[in-house]
């Protein structure tokens, strides 16, 4: 059995800017960044947690954020959380929580046809 190796190199695209310009959606593309986001979607791709570790500026966060914003809104839910000294167990529960508490919310009124919600919104509160 053969199987084909590529450098890295090969596998890095060319940069195209966002399309609206956003400062902060810029991710330019190199062999660094094609490496972490292969690594990134083999991890997560197997169900596995996955832990970027490594000097400042090298594109942990904006390699991860880029990654997540392929995923549809529709199967998962993205939370981004800064963390500092002073931040406690409680408040990061509280955070998911929060952000679990309003997909369920919106999962139930999304699965209710509008005619249902109307007429129990007239019901409850007597139009």
């Amino acid at each position: 059995m053969c199987v084909a190796v590529q450098s890295w190199n090969s596998q890095v695209k060319a940069y195209t800017p966002p399309v609206d310009g956003m400062f902060s959606k810029i991710l330019v593309p190199t062999v660094d960044v094609v490496r972490s986001t292969w690594l990134l979607s083999t991890t997560v791709g197997a169900g596995r947690p996955c832990l970027f570790v490594g000097e400042s500026g090298t594109a942990k966060t904006a390699t991860i954020q880029h990654y997540l914003g392929t995923w549809t809104a529709n199967t998962n839910i993205v939370l981004n959380m800064n963390f500092s000294s002073r931040t406690s167990s409680l408040d990061v529960q509280r955070a998911i929580e929060v952000i679990l508490n309003a997909r369920i919310v919106l999962l139930a009124f999304a699965t209710l046809s509008k005619n249902t919600w109307h007429r129990s919104f007239c019901l409850t509160h007597k139009l």
